[in-house]
């Protein structure tokens, strides 16, 4: 997925792994089949239907953006519909990244959500889709922490009634909740450790050449600690390297355990989680109020 990174510069993914910028009539075709079905899970978890890719068209490009933060800290600006050569160009941290999909926009399939490897073009259906089940959670860090289990957790599930609970799809999801679970805490380890690098450097505790020299020494060892964090579908923290792409991932990285935790203690139990998520995401509450609930639920064990 990573094509080029720098510490102070700029990175670059591409989540598009096939080659090519057109779809066969038979890749469409499977493909919207393959999308009625994921349709039609929904419907047995009681999401919403949406009307996300409901159909195909050939000339929807993928969805270009850029993240900048500065080089010591985590407050990113980001842009969509820009190149990666002005994205490079940026002064600081930069993050660029073409997607396939993104939610809230009745988005259509295009030829490279259709080119993607299978089990990354399931996980994308699911997560998008339920994203607009809680268009009320707080804050963007309780949005797509949840959507990224429920997305995973639900393909999974949809991949062991489809193919079977060893298939390769099934284990391929399995896989990546486990390893996801992992890539939090350590994300979590290194973020607060930066958080605190930026901070010593604003109160002039160390130089700035002192402060580069451990933010360099950081993402090195977060890296080579995911080296075994073998992930799937989405990106792994060992491809993390400046803070523009960093604070993006922690994003889906921050609620990820708890809400993990709380689909444990409600019996694993996809669609009980999926209605808990989504009954909270309706109350609009705090991320504190939001937070809260769910620790409660744990302690509970999922009674409330």
């Amino acid at each position: 997925m990573l094509l080029a990174f720098n510490l102070s510069g700029c990175i670059t993914v591409n989540l598009k792994k096939e080659p090519g910028s057109s779809a066969s009539t038979d890749e469409v075709a499977t493909r919207m089949a393959l999308v009625s079905e994921i349709k039609a899970f929904q419907a047995k978890l009681d999401w919403a239907p949406t009307k996300n890719f409901s159909e195909y068209r050939s000339s929807q490009g993928s969805y270009l953006y850029c993240g900048t933060s500065g080089t010591f800290d985590f407050e990113v600006t980001g842009r969509w519909d820009i190149s990666k050569e002005e994205c490079s160009a940026s002064s600081g941290d930069a993050y660029f990244v073409e997607v396939e999909a993104i939610a809230g926009v009745g988005m259509p399939l295009s030829p490279a959500m259709v080119r993607s490897p299978l089990a990354r073009f399931i996980m994308v259906v699911f997560h998008e889709d339920f994203h607009e089940q809680i268009p009320d959670i707080p804050t963007i860090e309780t949005n797509e922490s949840a959507a990224t289990l429920l997305g995973f957790l639900s393909a999974r599930d949809f991949a062991r009634e489809k193919e079977g609970e060893q298939s390769l799809l099934a284990q391929t999801f399995s896989s990546d909740i486990e390893y996801s679970r992992q890539a939090a805490f350590v994300e979590k380890q290194y973020y607060d450790a930066l958080s605190n690098l930026y901070e010593r450097l604003r109160r002039g505790k160390i130089s700035k050449d002192e402060a580069l020299r451990e933010k360099a020494r950081l993402y090195k060892e977060m890296q080579s600690t995911c080296a075994t964090v073998r992930l799937s579908t989405v990106m792994s923290c060992g491809v993390m390297a400046n803070n523009a792409a960093f604070e993006r991932s922690f994003r889906y990285s921050v609620y990820y355990p708890l809400l993990y935790d709380l689909h444990q203690v409600c019996g694993e139990d996809t669609k009980k989680t999926g209605d808990i998520i989504i009954a909270l995401a309706k109350k609009e509450l705090t991320e504190k109020e939001f937070v809260r609930r769910v620790e409660t639920l744990i302690k509970n064990r999922c009674i409330e």
